[in-house]
């Protein structure tokens, strides 16, 4: 217990040394996925439909300077996540939430006195989805991967001590993969696409 009080004081006396600027986030997301269903019935096409939706993000990161115009952004984002399926012959929507904790590592680039580009990578992590949502029939098993890594590019613009952020978000990894005991009757390899607005309060 104290190597761990220990480690954290050390950690929170290195941010503050090293770190010149610390931010708190808040915005929206827009969620969905991108990727190749198939299927040998056409009803299945026919009768599904799938789209994007509104969740929101909160979080920090903390600004570590290394030359005038170029810095490290580094923090964590919980975000919600949502996503929309539609039966259409039913006129049903079923509605997927997922929670995700995100480590973003990310390259600042200043191009005016008010205005940055960044572009990194996300670490993201699933911390809670609705049970049932993605999983393989036939053998039960989840169908949604727990984890995915992604890469970011993004426009900050400053207004005093808030700036707008604007991100675009496109991930690696099949977060979805599900296929029936004969991938030749249905086989579904989704990736995660997400646009980003938001808030960054800079605390002094």
């Amino acid at each position: 217990m104290k190597k761990i009080s220990l480690f954290f004081l050390v950690l929170i006396s290195s941010i503050q040394l090293y770190s010149q600027k610390v931010h708190i986030l808040s915005g929206i997301n827009y969620f969905y996925l991108s990727g190749d269903i198939y299927s040998s019935t056409d009803t299945f096409s026919n009768n599904f439909n799938s789209s994007g939706d509104y969740g929101f993000q909160v979080g920090y990161n903390i600004e570590f300077l290394i030359k005038k115009n170029i810095s490290l952004l580094l923090g964590q984002e919980f975000s919600q996540r949502n996503f929309k399926n539609v039966h259409i012959e039913e006129e049903s929507i079923k509605e997927s939430r997922f929670i995700y904790l995100s480590t973003p590592i990310l390259l600042n680039y200043k191009i005016t006195p008010k205005s940055t580009l960044n572009t990194g990578f996300l670490l993201d992590y699933l911390l809670h989805k609705q049970k049932l949502t993605y999983f393989d029939p036939d053998t039960l098993e989840p169908g949604l991967l727990n984890y995915d890594f992604a890469f970011n590019v993004g426009f900050r613009q400053r207004f005093k001590a808030i700036e707008v952020c604007l991100e675009w978000t496109i991930g690696f990894l099949d977060i979805i993969s599900l296929e029936s005991e004969n991938p030749n009757l249905y086989k579904e390899n989704s990736k995660s696409r997400m646009l980003k607005l938001g808030l960054a309060y800079q605390i002094e």
